[in-house]
């Protein structure tokens, strides 16, 4: 995999381009602006992250001494794999894969080594839209979530699996829902199936695209051997959310499920039942969630892609029975955009984590980050290896000791053999991604928001003769300094230079508020003594920003740059006690506003902006 241009002060980066420009536009969400990567050259004694790529490239020692590096083993489907679920009974892996449906294919003829018995079969009673699958091994019954057609179908996998096709003409049952599911969870031990979907009111999603449900249904009365229940128990609502996420511990019977930023903890006994007092609550996690997992005994273990985090979560202290908090967490860096996460290895103590953004799958030990170690204890970088373009959904087998990885973009699934593939010893890790999978796509131009904020706040390396200082001065006692790229104009070059405040470095790009040509961006850090907001406004002529919130300074210091202005203030608080702000700009004959509010709080990080809305263009009023 080649280098990403080696330019700036801090590190990492992944390819992607600049969206076209408007007169006037409406920005919202944090993402969407710049779509590739910042790299650099730090020293071994500075203790900061690896760079995301070079971490893909695992060294020669996996691939055997002096031989050819070797590629990763991937079947190949029709569509783009979202979902993957294993049924150790019959040897098979069924895949979601969107629109061209539910593929299986032999979890032993499609080993590590991807031989040529191995090609993967459409299973027609899955449904025409699959977007989850789960598998009640006891009870021999595959659940498929098929999305538009707003039904889970039911199938059983003694008829259907890679050894025998008589009973995938036609599911044994559809269970119909109101809305269209996005995801799947099961409890075989309570026997229970939780779908989250989207309410739908006739054709049309009812409110926002992001409300999410969970509805339950009855497994041990509707599966492959009894049909008579098949339908909804009950639903629970969650409100706005992200991308679905969904998993069950069976431990305590607790489903935890995705809602933006915050983790839903609901109580199955009740939900049930149809019992929907006291079904769940809501825990703040830092960063915008994309998955869950709940397969470690003790933990449950949330993706956050924009944050670059993934944060475990005792389930113990965190059960829908237990008290109103959840105790400390445990917050790990864990790549670019980390979205899915399996537990597998020796002793199941590796943490795999699919990361969207970089292609790659790093491995966190369980021993000494995560489940053993309450608020630290993380090595940076974790080892990891290449697969395909865009995971998306991972599982790890112990039985057969294998991990099975979605590759959204490249159409495929990545089989790799956990022995030897672990957070410990990587001697049988791929050292080069699947045959066939483009490269990721690197641009010096842009930044990467994902890598941006996974970096923000790592000790800065040394400075690049690219990398020039373009302001600087003190706040709240901390030298500051603002760096861009030499020959580059702004916002971009200042994008790719970042800010360093009190040694450490921090993105700039990670929280854009689109505005077409005339665009912005805002960040807060909960540094060590109050809060410090930074920015800037991208603009031909030199901007005013104003500030608005409780306890904010309305006149932050601000610097002007060519066609682009920048501004920094240090609030009265800790960052962690702000929850909002508003940024005005005006120019003559020019305005703009961003609302902005404020998730989850880690110390010495950036803070999390779950949601922006904002509009700049000609005119005074916006």
């Amino acid at each position: 995999m080649p280098r990403p241009d080696v330019s700036y002060e801090q590190h990492g980066s992944l390819g992607g381009g600049r969206p076209g420009a408007g007169e006037r536009a409406a920005g919202r969400g944090r993402r969407g602006r710049r779509l590739a990567v910042v790299a650099g050259i730090v020293s071994a004694s500075i203790a900061v992250a690896v760079l995301v790529l070079e971490a893909a490239t695992l060294s020669g020692a996996s691939a055997g001494a002096g031989g050819p590096a070797r590629a990763g083993a991937a079947v190949s489907l029709g569509g783009n794999p979202v979902g993957l679920a294993v049924d150790d009974r019959t040897g098979t892996v069924y895949v979601a894969a969107g629109r061209a449906g539910l593929f299986m294919f032999s979890a032993a003829g499609c080993g590590s080594t991807a031989g040529a018995g191995c090609d993967a079969r459409r299973v027609a009673a899955g449904g025409q839209v699959a977007v989850g699958v789960a598998v009640d091994a006891p009870a021999d019954t595959v659940y498929v979530a098929n999305g538009p057609e707003q039904t889970v179908s039911v199938f059983g996998a003694a008829g259907c699996n890679a050894a025998a096709a008589r009973g995938c003409a036609r599911p044994v049952a559809v269970i119909r829902l109101p809305g269209a599911p996005r995801a799947l969870a099961i409890d075989p031990r309570a026997g229970t199936v939780y779908a989250m979907f989207v309410p739908v009111q006739g054709r049309q999603v009812r409110t926002a695209a992001t409300v999410r449900e969970v509805a339950v249904i009855s497994a041990t009365a509707c599966n492959a051997s009894g049909t008579r229940g098949c339908g909804v128990v009950m639903t629970a609502p969650l409100g706005p959310g992200g991308p679905a996420a969904i998993a069950v511990d069976q431990a305590t019977g607790t489903v935890y499920a995705g809602q933006g930023s915050g983790l839903a903890v609901i109580n199955g006994s009740a939900c049930v039942t149809g019992n929907a007092h006291g079904c769940r609550k809501i825990v703040p996690v830092y960063g915008y969630i994309a998955g869950v997992t709940a397969g470690d005994p003790g933990r449950v273990y949330v993706t956050s892609p924009g944050t670059g985090t993934v944060t475990g979560i005792s389930t113990r202290a965190c059960a829908a029975a237990a008290g109103p908090r959840c105790g400390s967490a445990v917050l790990i860096r864990a790549g670019a955009g980390p979205v899915a996460t399996a537990i597998g290895g020796p002793a199941e103590r590796t943490l795999y984590v699919a990361d969207f953004a970089a292609g790659t799958v790093s491995m966190v030990n369980l021993g000494g980050c995560g489940a053993a170690a309450e608020g630290g204890g993380c090595s940076s970088p974790d080892p990891a290896f290449p697969v395909g373009d865009g995971p998306a959904a991972i599982a790890a087998d112990q039985v057969t000791r294998t991990l099975y990885v979605a590759n959204f973009r490249s159409g495929t699934v990545s089989v790799i053999s956990t022995a030897g593939c672990d957070a410990v010893s990587q001697r049988g890790c791929p050292a080069r991604p699947p045959a066939g999978t483009q490269p990721v796509r690197q641009t010096p131009a842009t930044c990467n928001p994902e890598v941006a904020a996974y970096q923000s706040g790592l000790p800065a390396g040394p400075f690049l003769p690219s990398s020039v200082r373009v302001a600087g001065g003190s706040i709240d006692g901390q030298a500051w300094s603002l760096r861009a790229r030499r020959g580059v104009a702004a916002p971009d070059g200042i994008e790719q230079g970042g800010l360093v405040i009190g040694g450490r470095w921090y993105a700039l790009c990670s929280g854009p508020l689109d505005g077409g040509p005339d665009a912005a961006s805002i960040e807060l850090i909960d540094t060590p003594r109050r809060g410090i907001v930074y920015g800037y406004i991208q603009h031909p002529v030199r901007v005013t920003p104003v500030l608005a919130g409780p306890g904010v300074p309305p006149h932050p210091t601000v610097i002007a740059l060519p066609g682009t202005t920048f501004f920094i203030a240090a609030l009265s608080r800790s960052a962690c006690a702000y929850h909002a702000l508003t940024l005005h700009g005006r120019a003559p004959d020019w305005s703009g506003t961003a609302n902005l509010i404020f998730g989850g709080c880690e110390p010495g990080l950036l803070v999390n902006i779950p949601d922006i809305e904002a509009v700049w263009g000609p005119g005074a009023d916006n």
